[in-house]
């Protein structure tokens, strides 16, 4: 079964900030989401919208997968 949505991890975040980047990533994004074990998960297809923001932010973006 194929899981829709974007997943982001990696980022060497403290749990506040890292939860404030999901709030942000989702109100981008106009979706709901979730951040468990230090992933941020956005609904829906939004690869390209959430790499460009993490990349404006200033981090560095890697996509894998399809």
């Amino acid at each position: 079964m194929r899981k829709d949505g974007v997943q982001v991890s990696g980022l060497n975040l403290p749990g506040v900030e890292l939860s404030r980047l999901a709030i942000r990533l989702k109100q981008k994004c106009g979706s709901g989401g979730t951040l468990k074990d230090d992933v941020i998960e956005i609904q829906g297809d939004h690869r390209a919208l959430t790499a460009d923001e993490l990349k404006w932010l200033g981090f560095q973006v890697k996509l894998s997968g399809g």
